[in-house]
């Protein structure tokens, strides 16, 4: 026995989903991949990690204490392992009393895992066994060999060459149809069983499967020695039907190789003579007669009535399952014939994705959808399902279905390179014809964007003087209605003083004539105040109707504390300065004359008023020129 060691992390005792029976299942370590999802993460890893369970940890910090490398801390009253640092892990894990640490592997030999099956062997004489598992149990490739050397060599889990022989025949099924070779090495064990036992039917039922096998690889000599090695007439019923049918298989297989009309009758006389003989010994009524009978129809061009039958038994097949798959071939092959090419395509289908979700690389459909579908001219799908039916007959090892691709698949390849040459070219022209219509479609949008920027520019300019034009015409409109205004206003004033002079006139000359020279002296020399006083109180009182809330207007440019307040709606000096300089009479010269000071006191009035402003000098008068809503009363 080898002494070689592996990693095993765990034993799966009475397993039941591992494979048929009563199974143990034992877990090697080591996977090349990395799943997120992995149910074993700790069978990643090749290497031997500590593992910590912190519903056992009593909190004694032992292992923290023999952690020398920083493996154990402890960080907000919790345990952490650091499994990348180099620790004495044995001492710390025999150390710790409350068993809160383990290892999450045993290194094993050979005989020890062996000794470990061995245990539940009683349990396997079901139909059970011993299923390796991980991670990914080919990762340690070498151990795994010699382990299930070793379980063969002590015959665990298999209580006799019986048990081995069907135990085999279930593998076979299973090879049958997915690796030739595989399949051929099962049964030759068996006929090894066979011929050790001595038991004849079953020499005859593996040499009957060794010669359908090989007839499924392309090894038509070799079925046919073997056939040709067994009298038919000597057979029980059910080999004798075995027999036949593999038979029959064989020269349908032979007819699709030699593909020669040559040869081809015979063979279909062979093959028909079989089925005439199959159906004799079959019960009239089972599915296996009537499937047979079917056959016999479409031949004889009564499709239908054979198509009733096939959709019957059909119908009774269990959704992917092997039966399901081969019926809806059947289906398949009756519509066809009838020229209902698109039910023809639908079980085309049904046959080809139950054959892939089975497994099945020995399968047909899947070579006669790629024909079908090249001749309705979709290349695409062709050329993808003939790549994948020669992968599964390159997998399977079949000779005989690789020769027969080997016909199509030049034809199907070609026939889509052109059509992909022919795109490609089709998208060099259209990859021309864009970059013609990007670089167009650049110079267009350049001669847009500058003509845009012109645009743009001009309604920016536009809009500036619309703005312009509508703050001169309000300006031009206010100026207008101050002139109506004071035009009233003074017009009636002068009408006032014309008639003060008439009368002044009249005293004069009144006066001359009455020879009161003293009088008029006097009364000439008399100053103008009464007048000016009226003057100004009725330019107040003009200019607040004009503009009743300048002064609170003005105000608020001004600091609180140096705020005016209005007595007797009447404007002091420095509030008519700056109320004519809101009229547009901004030349000192005239304002100084309308209020009888000089210049320089005008001066004075506004450099004194400025300062107590909120608002730089230099902008103080621009904005009492906007100050006040004009009244439209």
């Amino acid at each position: 026995m080898s002494h070689m060691k592996g990693y095993v992390f765990d034993f799966k005792r009475f397993s039941t989903h591992d494979g048929n029976g009563i199974r143990t299942t034992i877990f090697l370590k080591g996977c090349t991949l990395n799943c997120v999802w992995c149910q074993n993460p700790e069978g990643i890893s090749i290497k031997q990690r500590p593992l910590y369970f912190p519903n056992k940890c009593i909190h004694c910090k032992t292992c923290v204490h023999l952690s020398e490398n920083g493996g154990v801390t402890e960080e907000d009253g919790k345990i952490k392992l650091d499994v990348s640092k180099e620790e004495d892990w044995e001492h710390i894990i025999d150390s710790c009393p409350a068993v809160a640490l383990t290892m999450d592997s045993r290194k094993m030999t050979v005989e020890e895992v062996v000794e470990e099956a061995s245990k539940d062997a009683p349990f396997f004489k079901y139909g059970g066994g011993v299923t390796l598992s991980g991670g990914e149990p080919l990762y340690q490739h070498e151990f795994a060999i010699e382990v299930l050397k070793e379980l063969k060599k002590k015959k665990v889990g298999l209580n006799s060459l019986e048990d081995i022989y069907n135990l085999n025949k279930e593998i076979i099924h299973q090879y049958e149809t997915f690796v030739c070779d595989s399949a051929e090495q099962y049964i030759h064990e068996n006929i090894d069983i066979a011929k050790t036992i001595g038991n004849k039917e079953y020499l005859l039922e593996e040499q009957l499967r060794l010669a359908f096998v090989y007839s499924l690889s392309g090894l038509f000599i070799q079925a046919n020695d073997i056939f040709k090695s067994i009298k038919c007439a000597d057979l029980p019923d059910h080999l004798k039907a075995l027999y036949c049918w593999n038979r029959i298989r064989y020269y349908e297989n032979l007819i699709k190789y030699t593909d020669d009309v040559r040869f081809s009758n015979e063979y279909i006389s062979e093959k028909e003579a079989y089925r005439d003989t199959v159906m004799s010994i079959l019960f009239d009524q089972s599915d296996e007669y009537r499937k047979e009978k079917a056959v016999k129809l479409q031949d004889k061009g009564s499709t239908k009535e054979a198509l009733l039958i096939l959709t019957e038994i059909y119908d009774k097949q269990e959704p992917s399952s092997h039966g399901y798959a081969m019926m809806a071939m059947g289906l398949a092959r009756a519509y066809r014939l009838i020229g209902n090419y698109a039910l023809e395509e639908k079980f085309l289908m049904l046959a080809a994705m139950t054959d892939t979700k089975l497994a099945v690389k020995e399968n047909e459909a899947l070579l006669t959808l790629a024909v079908n579908l090249y001749h309705k001219g979709d290349i695409d799908r062709a050329y993808n399902y003939i790549k994948v039916a020669l992968d599964d007959a390159i997998f399977y090892n079949s000779r005989f279905k690789n020769t027969v691709i080997a016909r199509i698949h030049p034809i199907i390849e070609n026939t889509y390179l052109i059509r992909l040459e022919k795109q490609k070219q089709n998208l060099r022209f259209y990859i021309f014809l864009t970059s013609l219509f990007v670089v167009a479609l650049a110079i267009t949008l350049y001669f847009t964007y500058k003509q845009t920027k012109i645009v743009s520019r001009a309604k920016r300019h536009l809009k500036a003087m619309n703005e312009e034009l509508v703050g001169l015409n309000k300006n031009l409109d206010e100026a207008n209605l101050i002139k109506e205004k004071y035009v009233g206003y003074f017009m009636n004033q002068c009408a006032v003083y014309i008639n003060k002079l008439d009368e002044y006139r009249k005293n004069v000359n009144r006066k001359i004539k009455t020879g009161q020279i003293d009088d008029l002296y006097k009364s000439s020399s008399r100053p103008f105040e009464k007048e000016l006083e009226e003057l100004y109180h009725n330019f107040d009182k003009a200019f607040l109707k004009l503009y009743p809330n300048f002064v609170e207007k003005f105000n608020s440019l001004l600091k609180p504390e140096e705020r005016y307040k209005l007595e007797k709606d009447q404007l002091n000096t420095e509030l008519r300065i700056f109320a004519l300089i809101r009229l547009g009479i901004t030349d000192v010269g005239q304002i100084a004359v309308f209020l009888h000071y000089s210049v320089q006191t005008i001066y004075n009035y506004k450099s004194k008023v400025k300062r107590m402003s909120t608002l730089d000098s230099n902008i103080f008068e621009e904005e009492v020129k906007m100050l006040g809503s004009l009244s439209q009363k």
